[in-house]
């Protein structure tokens, strides 16, 4: 399978903050998750939320914090050093939340089910599809993989720092990506779940953080940021432009039909949705020509992000002037959200993030306000 360009992605003008929402696909008020009293960029930003079923983890460097599926604050959970990474088991039974070097697995009552230990920093959590096994990746050069009550399975070894570790849905492979000595340089290498290593890749590794290594739902092509490649180690695809500052350049629906692609490129800033052979499906533009950001002078403007709703009808996008639209995958405009007004309320950083619900019905939107908005998409 070959991916090939037959259009250019059309070319995104971002407007200020101070915008006017258009009457349709308004919806309600959302419900504010206040994760620090600290306002602006820096150490208590929120940088993660995770769902699962039935609840909300948000995290900072700091702290993480627990909440129910309404937003009320269930418990904080507190690390002597900064908290690296967060995630929730696919069955939503167990919490991992990184800090310093090791990984605490833990029930909803708090109580601590498993230490993972490594030698460095613990960078990355991830569990495989039945929540049976875990992967650590460390600053100790390792990928470590567990069970989910605490039993080491293998180690991985890594030249450098081991950043991020994705299962594949079967739970056979496990990708790694880890640094080399030059400057943001990294190889992604693709395992077995057992140990053996079957290919390795040179790549660019993300910064800041990103969480774009993930499998495709059947397993047969593997992402990591602008590059898609088959199990067999083959560039099937490469987007066209920058991904510096996207957490998610490219998504797999999880029907395997379609990928959703972000660019951040300067003067080129769009989603596209292509077919796997290559066609362009539709292109989303967050604002026609001629509109606010040419009257301000807006000439670059960074943090362009996706998220795919889990049955694949609807595409959520947003830029760093902090509004939020969300499109069928035809390209049809439903909404248009506002997180904050990035002028009133004197917003130092550009960080936004989306996350759907995994029913679909709610998305929540993360900024640089330190806070997480739950959005009702049904509510009216």
């Amino acid at each position: 399978m070959q991916f090939t360009f037959k259009s250019k992605f059309l070319s995104i003008l971002v407007i200020l903050t101070s915008i006017v929402l258009p009457a349709e696909g308004k919806i309600g008020k959302p419900k504010t998750l206040n994760h620090s009293n600290e306002r602006g960029f820096g150490y208590n930003q929120v940088t993660q939320v995770i769902f699962s079923g039935s609840a909300i983890i948000t995290s900072s460097n700091g702290m993480a914090k627990l909440w129910n599926r309404n937003g009320n604050l269930l418990r904080t959970i507190q690390h002597k050093e900064s908290t690296t990474h967060v995630n929730f088991s696919h069955d939503g039974n167990i919490i991992a939340t990184a800090s310093d070097n090791v990984a605490l697995l833990q029930d909803w009552n708090g109580a601590q089910l498993a230490t993972l230990k490594h030698e460095d920093r613990v960078n990355h959590v991830a569990f495989n599809n039945n929540s049976t096994m875990v992967a650590t990746a460390s600053n100790d050069g390792t990928v470590k993989i567990w069970t989910s009550n605490g039993t080491l399975c293998a180690t991985l070894q890594h030249e450098k720092e081991a950043q991020y570790a994705a299962f594949s849905h079967n739970s056979t492979m496990i990708a790694t990506v880890s640094r080399t000595s030059a400057n943001f340089g990294g190889i992604l290498r693709v395992w077995t779940s057992g140990g053996k290593l079957l290919y390795t890749h040179q790549i660019s590794i993300g910064y800041p953080a990103d969480y774009s290594l993930a499998f495709s739902h059947n397993d047969s092509m593997i992402n990591y940021r602008k590059k898609i490649w088959d199990q067999n180690g083959n560039l099937l695809f490469e987007a066209p432009y920058s991904t510096e500052s996207c957490k998610r350049p490219i998504i797999f629906s999880s029907d395997n039909s379609f990928i959703v692609t972000a660019s951040d490129a300067s003067g080129k800033r769009a989603i596209g949705i292509f077919s796997l052979n290559g066609e362009l499906v539709s292109t989303l533009k967050h604002n026609p020509p001629g509109s606010i950001s040419q009257r301000f002078n807006i000439k670059d403007v960074w943090n362009y992000h996706a998220a795919l709703s889990h049955d694949n009808t609807m595409i959520a996008t947003t830029i760093d002037d902090y509004s939020v639209r969300i499109w069928d995958k035809n390209g049809n405009l439903l909404h248009v959200l506002q997180h904050c007004n990035r002028i009133i309320n004197k917003i130092k950083g550009d960080y936004v993030e989306l996350v759907f619900f995994s029913d679909d019905n709610r998305l929540a939107t993360v900024a640089s306000d330190n806070t997480v908005k739950i959005w009702d998409l049904k509510k009216k």
